[in-house]
C-alpha cells in the first residue's frame, strides 16, 4: 500500500513531516518499516518517502538475484526484521516459501528480499497517520533549504523539502584499482558481477573464466557459471574460501578477557582473541561459538584502534576475519566442494599482474608467474570500502560542502553513537545513515542483526521528533519509556 503523492498541508493544519530515506535495498527498507511501526505507536503523522531508481523494495545488491542455488549466510531464525518477533521471517518463510522450513535453514536470498518488501507493505497497510511513498528516482544532491529543512534534489528534476533524511546507499561495486589498465577497458572486464544480466551474458559463452576474489561473491558466481561453461578459475591474495556454518549451532561463547585499554593496541587485541578461540574450542570442540561470542564487543574494540592499528588489522587479519565471520551454509559448501572435486573450480593463491587481449580471449598473467587463458576476468574482490571513490554525486557533494566527512580509513562516513552524520566541523543535524556506511567506526555494520538494530534506532529518534512538532499529538511524560523499545536496545551491542 503505497501513496503516491505526500500529505499537503490544509485549513486544519501545516503539512505533516516529510522523512526521506535515500536508498530502498535492505537498510532503507528496515529504516522505513521501523518508521511506520514509531510513528503508529505513537500516533505520530509524517510522510516516509523511500527515494531508490530501483523498481522493487528490499532488494539492493544483496537479494536482488534470481539464482535458487544463492542463499542466505544466515539462517531463518537469526534474520527477522523485528527483533522482538525472532520468528517473524519463519512464520513468513512457512507461508509463502515451504512450509517445512525451520529457523536453522538457509534461504535462497532472492526470498529476503520478497519478505522484506512483504513486511513494508503490511506496515504502510497499518499505518493511519504516516504515509509511505515511493520515489522512483536518484538522490543527486543535497542542500539545506527553508524552515531547517533539507533540500534533497533527485535525479528526475524535481526536489524535495524533508525534516528528516536517512542516507541508506547500502554496499558500493566493488573496487578495481588492482586491475592493469589493458584489463579496464577491455570489453571483456566485468567490474560489478551483480550488474543486472551480466552474469547471465557470460555463462552464454563457452571457455575458462578468470574470477579475483575467493569470498561469498566468488561462491555465487561460482554457482551460477560453472554448471554453464568450461572451468573458472578464482584467486586471490590469500586464496581462501569462506568457512562453513556447523551443521548445529552452539550458543555463543563470550570472552573470558578481553583488553580495557583506553588506546588499544593490535598487538594485544590480536592475543586476547587468539586466547578466547583457543579456550572455546578446547572447551567446546569448535571456533564458532567464539567468534560469535566476540560480537557484541566488536564496535567497542574497534573504536579503541588507532587508525595504524586498523589499517594494520585490515592488511594482516581482515580477510582471515571475513572467512571466519562470514561463513556459507553447508548445501552451499558442499556444492562448492563437488566442483572444485570435479575441476570444475580451480582456487589459487596469487595476483593478477598484466592481461593481454587477443582478440578472441584475455591472457592473465599471475603474480606466481603462471598465465590463464579466459574469455571474461569477473571482479569479485568485495564492496568498495573507500566512499571517496564511489562516485556517487550525492556523497561527492555531501562530503565536498562539509556536511559529511568520511570514517576512519575513509570507509563510510562519521558518525555519533546513534547515527546521526558528522559535519566538518563535528557537529551533527537531521542527517542519519546506517550499516555500510558506518563501517569505518563500527567495523561489524553490514549484517542484517546490526542494520536492524541501527534501523530501529534512527526510526525511534524521527519518530519522537515528529510527534514533538505535532500541535495534535498527546506530549510524552516523565512516565513514559525512554527509546529502549522494539530493538533499540540492542543496539547498545553495537553501537559505540
Amino acid at each position: 500500500m503505497l501513496s503516491r503523492h505526500p500529505v499537503a498541508g490544509t485549513a486544519a493544519g501545516p503539512a505533516a513531516p516529510v522523512l526521506a530515506v535515500v536508498g530502498a535495498g535492505a537498510a532503507g527498507t528496515l529504516v522505513a518499516i521501523h518508521l511506520l511501526r514509531e510513528l503508529r505507536e505513537r500516533a505520530a503523522h509524517a510522510d516516509v518517502v523511500l527515494i531508490d531508481p530501483a523498481p522493487e523494495v528490499g532488494q539492493g545488491v544483496a537479494f536482488s538475484t534470481t539464482d535458487e542455488r544463492h542463499l542466505l549466510n544466515v539462517p531463518v531464525g537469526q534474520l527477522s526484521a523485528l527483533a522482538e518477533k525472532p520468528e517473524h521471517l519463519l512464520d513468513w518463510a512457512r507461508c509463502r516459501v515451504d512450509p517445512d522450513v525451520s529457523a536453522a535453514d538457509f534461504l535462497p536470498r532472492r526470498c529476503y528480499g520478497a519478505y522484506l518488501a512483504h513486511t513494508l507493505d503490511a506496515e504502510a497497510g497499518r499505518c493511519e497517520g504516516a504515509r509511505l511513498q515511493r520515489r522512483r528516482a536518484r538522490a543527486v544532491a543535497l542542500q539545506p533549504g527553508a524552515d531547517n529543512r533539507d533540500r534533497l534534489q533527485l535525479s528526475d528534476g524535481t526536489t524535495l523539502l524533508a525534516d528528516g533524511v536517512v542516507l541508506a546507499p547500502g554496499i558500493f561495486a566493488p573496487g578495481t584499482a588492482w586491475a592493469p589498465p589493458a584489463l579496464l577497458s577491455s570489453r571483456r572486464f566485468v567490474a560489478d558481477p551483480w550488474e543486472p544480466g551480466v552474469l547471465d551474458a557470460v555463462a552464454q559463452g563457452a571457455g575458462d573464466v578468470l574470477v579475483v576474489g575467493t569470498g561469498l561473491t566468488m561462491v555465487d558466481v561460482a554457482q551460477s557459471l560453472c554448471s554453464a561453461r568450461g572451468t573458472v578459475h578464482a584467486v586471490s591474495r590469500h586464496g581462501e574460501l569462506p568457512k562453513v556454518h556447523a551443521a548445529h549451532r552452539r550458543p555463543a561463547a563470550e570472552p573470558a578477557e578481553l583488553p580495557e585499554d583506553v588506546d588499544l593496541d593490535i598487538a594485544a587485541l590480536r592475543r586476547a582473541v587468539e586466547a578466547h578461540v583457543r579456550d572455546t574450542v578446547r572447551r567446546y570442540g569448535d571456533w564458532r561459538p567464539a567468534m560469535d561470542g566476540l560480537r557484541p564487543h566488536i564496535a567497542r574494540l574497534w573504536a579503541r584502534l588507532c587508525d595504524d592499528c586498523r589499517a594494520e588489522f585490515l592488511v594482516r587479519d581482515g580477510r582471515r576475519w571475513d572467512a571466519h565471520r562470514h561463513r556459507m551454509p553447508h548445501r552451499t559448501a558442499e556444492q562448492i566442494g563437488r566442483l572444485r572435486s570435479s575441476g570444475q573450480l580451480c582456487v589459487t593463491r596469487g595476483a593478477v599482474t598484466a592481461v593481454d587481449d587477443d582478440g578472441s580471449a584475455l591472457l592473465v598473467h599471475l603474480s606466481a608467474g603462471d598465465t590463464r587463458r579466459v574469455t571474461h576476468v569477473i571482479n569479485c574482490t568485495g564492496p568498495l570500502a573507500d566512499i571517496t571513490l564511489s562516485g556517487d554525486p550525492l556523497l561527492t557533494g555531501l562530503l565536498a560542502d562539509g556536511r559529511a566527512v568520511t570514517g576512519p580509513l575513509r570507509m563510510g562516513v562519521a558518525t555519533d553513537g546513534d547515527g546521526r552524520v558528522r559535519a566538518v566541523d563535528d557537529s551533527v543535524g537531521s542527517l542519519w545513515t546506517l550499516g555500510a556506511m558506518r563501517r569505518g567506526q563500527l567495523w561489524e555494520s553490514t549484517a542484517i542483526q546490526e542494520i536492524r538494530a541501527q534501523a530501529a534506532c534512527i526510526a525511534a529518534h524521527l519518530a519522537v521528533q515528529c510527534a514533538a512538532t505535532d500541535p495534535g499529538h498527546r506530549r510524552r511524560t516523565v512516565h513514559d519509556p525512554p527509546l529502549r523499545r522494539r530493538g533499540v536496545a540492542e543496539v547498545q551491542s553495537v553501537v559505540v
